[in-house]
């Protein structure tokens, strides 16, 4: 993730204050450890030698934190990992180039995107 997710005592102003002091290197990493349950929640990592913010890498289904953090460096020419950044890329030139406007909306516990079609112009 580009931001991170604050739950279990995780806060930006905390991981950040740690992340600068602990990840001098490019592939460098930071155990998150939530305060309830002293357990590693996930990792702030410096995907490449380049970037100044972590990505967020927490664990998937069947995919242990050790494995994830390696599929994100193998995967990362740049802050994101290369999948996730093609996607984003992609994505936002359909919508730029097609006949959708995306609205958002939020909740306190959601944010949603939603493509609407817009109504073709008339010619007259």
């Amino acid at each position: 993730a580009k931001k991170l997710f604050c739950v279990d005592g995780l806060k930006n102003h905390r991981v950040a204050r740690s992340f600068q002091a602990a990840l001098s290197e490019g592939r460098d990493s930071v155990e998150l450890v939530g305060r309830s349950l002293k357990r590693v929640l996930g990792l702030a990592l410096r995907s490449t030698s380049s970037c100044t913010k972590p990505v967020y890498v927490s664990v998937g289904h069947g995919v242990s934190l050790a494995t994830a953090k390696q599929i994100v460096l193998l995967c990362s020419r740049f802050r994101i990992p290369e999948p996730i950044r093609q996607a984003d890329l992609r994505s936002r030139r359909l919508i730029a180039s097609s006949n959708y406007k995306a609205t958002t909306t939020r909740s306190t516990t959601t944010m949603m995107t939603r493509l609407e079609p817009q109504p073709k112009p008339t010619t007259g």
